[in-house]
């Protein structure tokens, strides 16, 4: 994204749809081999999330020099991920209940729904505010950006451990749901 930044919104939106059209298709096999079709759609998925979150999470850096500014950007940003997730995860509890058999596929499109109308609120915002400055005049440099790694390598170890911290609790809920069955 750095390098390519004059296309930024058109990255946003790639990823964007890789996400939901992912998402869409882990609900929706076809074919008799579901490993692979599980595979590769974790894959697309996963690639749509990483580049639509990574792109999001540096909007709020380049839409304002103000610190107040990037502090509001930034709580209404995780505000809205925390609301998400808190429909994300009550959702399918509040399909089952209506009786369909069909729980999972509908919520893959309900959820596609609810991505693809927020990803439309947040790119008109984008694109009817006049003040925000989108583009990065700097060049990308690979080297640059390895120096700056490696000269912050602690802020990298901690994040790394913050990050192994929180993804042991989504491999063990996992694990143990499959203990219960």
């Amino acid at each position: 994204s750095d390098a390519f930044s004059r296309y930024k919104r058109e990255i946003f939106i790639f990823g964007l749809c890789l996400l939901g059209y992912g998402f869409y298709l882990i609900f929706h096999p076809v074919g008799g081999n579901y490993i692979a079709w599980f595979a590769a759609t974790i894959f697309i998925t996963s690639l749509g999330f990483s580049i639509t979150s990574i792109n999001l999470m540096t909007f709020g850096a380049s839409w304002s020099d103000d610190y107040n500014t990037k502090t509001r950007i930034a709580t209404f940003r995780e505000g809205a991920g925390l609301l998400g997730v808190i429909i994300a995860v009550c959702l399918p509890s509040i399909l089952s209940g209506t009786g369909d058999g069909h729980i999972f596929q509908n919520y893959s499109i309900i959820m596609m729904l609810v991505l693809a109308s927020c990803s439309l609120i947040f790119l008109l915002f984008w694109l009817y505010r006049n003040d925000i400055k989108m583009e990065n005049k700097t060049s990308f440099s690979f080297r640059y950006s390895w120096q700056n790694i490696l000269n912050k390598k602690h802020f990298y170890l901690v994040y790394f451990f913050s990050m192994l911290a929180s993804a042991m609790p989504a491999v063990l809920v996992l694990n143990s749901y499959r203990d219960w069955e």
